[in-house]
């Protein structure tokens, strides 16, 4: 293959087991333009027979056979023949993402870096594949677009992973970059300081794409042999690479002497490491160079820094006893947390103690059965605060059965203690809330906040959720974090959800694996105020209605497609559409001869980006209203009230374009992103998706004035979305609160 876009180097010894794995996933991915070079290290097993079988299949791949010679022989095997204009490599007892290389390498054109490095999954095969995501990728990936090493050093405190990156081909060719061959293990630290020292532009993908197997079977990281010391001087020459390219700035120094504590002591303190002494004046040698360095250690806790001076100042053995002495103090009594529990030690005898609960733990579970539950309070939370579905089935419940239930409100934010329309209501993060929590039988919540409490077992959980899906949700998301399955396992074993359809009550189920009698389709509270007169004088008013011909609700949904990624203002916000060819002043004389209300209903997520594009000047225009959640408190609005004076809805993948099409008006589906969005994060019917828009699907800004101009007049998908809104709403009434309360009382 002459010129391909990345060259895909995949060093290969005694793997037999996982090789078809990894294999599979390269050869398997979105950007097709690949070279895959298999460089078969004289592995004693069947790897080269495997490698030879693919080659025969597939003309991308280039199988080599030669001497053993390590890892770094065989991945300057591969870059010496690659012609890609970036290389990757990828151990072979791990595998990839199917678009990895797509996106890597769509970021390095973009950017221009010759370093691209993506988050990756840390797995572990002893506990069947269990999977936790890389942080540091994403917490850099918040602090910097581009960047270098001497503006972030931070970078070297992480975990090398040269394998979740590509490179520039001739960049590294340029500045002689490959791996060191004389001493092994551990190759891949001098590699990086190379790549890092020389880099004019590195970047970073806060998606996870690549599956880091930690215990492999004959895993140099699950194996102690004596090779074990060469990691001090490999870290020793990390050093040197930095000094001979005039890197090692004062703060380079300090990330420097981080890691390398941190690292050794890793590997110092491994099991049954049989050469723990050697290791340990290896260390002692290169600590020893800090002195020259000035450092202070800054990044070192003051318990680290105690122990990295003594490795300098003591011998092994007076080592050893200190650590035998502390090891006795532990055993005796001592306090550790891990990242889900908090262990107490006493004479030896462990106590595991959950934090699942929240910070209050186990005493939060034990005052849930000791305290008893008044069946008549219901205590509600929403997100944002007095919002969404919770907020309208509180308003049914006042207004219904206040004479039978005691309610009370939860709120998260601290800002609206002071709300004046509800009110009983406590802080969620309080005593007093707490307490009021623990003392009812009824939960009622709107989306993940206070998610922890769903391990309680003395309640009633009636979770409303913020709307039937169009995106991806829970399980059915891809590549989310540990964290995120933990919460939607919470909630397939807490309450009960409620939807207006068979299709919805199917996705739930899917999306947080739940007991299908625990889904019931009763419709959602949020859409019985559509149909009613509650503020209709107030938002009349509030809107000047009369002065206005047509009415249009413009309300996206929130656009990060992928979890923690960055949101860049000045590019997204040049346009509200995402559309290349939008014109404002096009845009502008439309709703002036129309004569047309454009109201704007941000995301609760964006609206502080939409706070600065206003301020900036954008959306400045008489026939635009951007409404946001605290103009709903103030006025005490519902944002599905407006909807009984449109005669339009603009959305995207945003469920409030499901709960609108209840009122049977004209919809606009504006899809501009929808490929990178579907391709990110994914929609809930991949194939079938059209199924829950029945309405116009737009891409560009001229076909979006077209379908205003149809919509508006002679509304040509009319038949269609009223043929299809059985399949999304069994009611269409205002009485969902109703079926909800008849539920409850059941439960």
């Amino acid at each position: 293959m002459e010129n391909p876009k990345v060259s895909v180097v995949i060093p290969i010894y005694n793997v037999e087991r996982y090789l078809r794995q990894c294999l599979d996933s390269v050869v398997n991915q979105t950007l097709k333009d690949i070279e895959i070079i298999c460089v078969d290290d004289g592995s004693p097993d069947n790897c080269g027979a495997i490698i030879d079988e693919y080659a025969q299949k597939d003309n991308r791949i280039v199988a080599i056979h030669k001497e053993n010679g390590g890892y770094g022989s065989a991945i300057n095997y591969g870059f010496a023949i690659a012609k890609g204009e970036y290389i990757g490599i990828v151990e072979s007892d791990d595998w990839i993402a199917p678009n990895m290389y797509e996106l890597l390498y769509n970021k390095a054109i973009q950017t221009g870096s010759e370093i691209v490095k993506g988050a990756f999954w840390n797995v572990e095969d002893s506990v069947n594949d269990k999977k936790s995501i890389s942080k540091f990728v994403v917490n850099l990936y918040n602090k910097h677009e581009t960047f270098t090493l001497e503006e972030d050093p931070e970078i070297l405190s992480y975990f090398a992973s040269i394998w979740s990156s590509v490179y520039k081909r001739d960049w590294l060719q340029k500045n002689n970059i490959k791996m060191v061959e004389d001493i092994k293990p551990y190759e891949d630290m001098p590699f990086l300081a190379e790549v890092f020292a020389h880099a004019n532009k590195i970047s970073l993908l806060p998606t996870p794409v690549y599956f880091y197997r930690k215990d492999a079977v004959n895993s140099s990281c699950n194996t102690v042999k004596r090779t074990i010391v060469n990691y001090i001087p490999q870290r020793a020459r990390v050093r040197d690479i930095f000094i001979n390219n005039n890197k090692y700035s004062e703060n380079l120094k300090e990330y420097y002497w981080r890691i390398a504590y941190l690292g050794a002591m890793g590997f110092y303190n491994k099991p049954n490491n049989k050469f723990r002494k050697e290791f340990f004046y290896g260390m002692k040698n290169l600590f020893k160079h800090y002195c020259e360095d000035d450092c202070e250690l800054k990044y070192l806790n003051e318990h680290h820094k105690k122990d990295f001076i003594n490795v300098i100042n003591m011998s092994y053995e007076l080592y050893s006893f200190n650590l035998f002495i502390k090891k006795v103090l532990r055993f005796i009594f001592s306090i550790t947390n891990t990242k889900k529990h908090k262990i107490i030690t006493l004479l030896g005898i462990k106590l595991k103690i959950s934090k699942k609960i929240n910070k209050y733990g186990y005493l939060f579970r034990l005052l849930d059965y000791i305290i008893p539950k008044n069946s008549k309070k219901i205590v509600f939370c929403g997100y944002p605060d007095f919002s969404d579905n919770a907020r309208e089935y509180y308003e049914y419940m006042k207004a219904n059965h206040s004479d039978e239930y005691e309610f009370v409100w939860l709120y998260t934010d601290r800002k609206n203690r002071n709300y004046p329309f509800i009110e009983n209501k406590y802080s969620a993060n309080s005593f007093k809330g707490i307490m009021q929590l623990l003392t009812a039988k009824y939960f009622v919540y709107t989306g993940l906040y206070l998610n922890n409490l769903c391990t309680l077992k003395k309640h009633v959980f009636l979770q409303l959720w913020h709307g039937m899906p169009l995106k991806t949700l829970g399980f059915t998301e891809k590549d989310i974090e540990q964290k995120f399955y933990d919460q939607y396992q919470d909630h397939a074993q807490s309450g009960h959800f409620f939807v207006s359809s068979d299709i919805f009550k199917l996705s739930m189920i899917a999306s947080f694996l739940m007991n299908p009698n625990k889904v019931h389709i009763t419709g959602q509270s949020k859409t019985d105020c559509i149909l009613s007169k509650r503020n209709n004088t107030q938002i009349r008013e509030f809107i000047n209605y009369d002065k206005y011909s047509k009415v249009i609700i413009y309300s996206p949904t929130y656009k990060e497609a992928e979890r923690n990624n960055r949101r860049d203002i000045d590019k997204e916000f040049n346009n509200i559409f995402y559309c290349d060819d939008y014109s404002q002043d096009d845009f502008y004389k439309m709703l002036e001869d129309k004569n047309i209300l454009f109201i704007v209903k941000p995301h609760p997520f964006d609206e502080n980006f939409y706070r600065k594009y206003i301020e900036a000047g954008g959306l400045n225009h008489p026939n635009i209203k951007v409404v946001f959640d605290k103009d709903m408190k103030e006025n005490n609005f519902y944002f599905y009230e407006f909807f009984q004076f449109a005669d339009l809805m603009i959305t995207d993948f945003s469920s409030i374009g499901i709960d609108y099409l209840i009122t049977k008006k004209p919809i606009i589906f504006l899809s501009s992103t929808a490929e990178e969005y579907s391709h990110k994060r994914g929609l809930i019917l991949e194939d079938n998706y059209n199924i829950l828009m029945p309405g116009q699907k737009v891409v560009t800004f001229t076909e979006l004035l077209n379908a205003i101009e149809d919509s508006l007049t002679v509304d040509s998908w009319k038949n269609k979305r009223l043929e299809l809104l059985p399949l999304l709403y069994k009611y269409f009434d205002s009485k969902s609160s109703e079926r909800i309360y008849e539920i409850m009382k059941t439960l």
